[in-house]
Formats: C-alpha cells, structure tokens, sequence
C-alpha cells in the first residue's frame, strides 16, 4: 500500500482522491494546504499537489526538492489551466513533476501513478477495483 498525501485547497476534489484511491488500496491523507515540515513528517510515497494552491503550488513542489526527506517523492502537479501545461512545462521537467490536467479520468490518474512506479494493489490483484465513476473535476 501507498500513503498518497494529496495537497489541493479544492475540498470537493480531496474527498474523490480520498475515495478513489483509497477504493484503490492506497492510504491517502487528504489536506486542504501543507507547509514542506508537515509533509515530510508524513512521509509519503507520492505527493499529488494543485499546481495552483493559492499560486503556491509551484513553490511548495520546489521546496519539497530541497527537503532532504522529499527531494526523490514523485509528483503529480495537477491543474485546471490548459496554459500550465504550454507554459510551466519546462518547470514541471525541471522539478520532476508529472502533470495531470483537470478534469481527469480514474483511468488517467492510475495511469500517472504507475508512471511514477506506484501501480494500484487493484492491479496486482492484492486490492479491490473499482469502476470509473467518471471525470473529476
């Protein structure tokens, strides 16, 4: 199992990461902000950050690669604007950061978690699997 910490000032969307991915065999610690301490106390596997957290969530994912306890996290940025993805690219690459854009599917978000080498217990037949309950948003 993976402690997931999903950090996005969007409450509707940690309660989806929360079912979803914990449905999917995964721990996930859901939080509405986070400063890099109070991350690296909870020692994730992965962290999911809103690229826009307040226009912070860059920072916060470049404060994380300084931290010597999440410097090697994977993580996944996600956002709703379509200019992140023109735009920050480069950032995104430079802090080894995956992007995901909102809205995403289940199956887009497994995805992006087993690209970073955290496939779902659902996948190896050690978890439950759920359906796709659609797009997320």
């Amino acid at each position: 199992m993976s402690r997931i910490v999903v950090v996005d000032d969007h409450q509707p969307l940690l309660d989806v990461f929360r079912e979803v991915l914990g449905e999917e065999g995964h721990e996930v610690v859901a939080l509405p902000d986070a400063d890099v301490e109070e991350l690296a106390a909870l020692r994730p596997d992965i962290l999911i950050v809103d690229v826009q957290l307040g226009h912070a969530g860059l920072d916060l994912i470049g404060r994380c690669r300084l931290h010597p306890a999440l410097c090697a996290v994977p993580v996944i940025a996600v956002t709703a604007d379509m200019r992140v993805q023109r735009d920050l690219r480069p950032e995104l690459k430079r802090l080894r950061a995956r992007l995901l854009l909102k809205p995403f599917t289940l199956q887009l978000l497994l995805e992006r978690l087993t690209e970073a080498g955290f496939p779902s217990p659902a996948e190896d037949g050690t978890g439950p699997r759920i359906q796709d309950p659609g797009v997320a948003r």
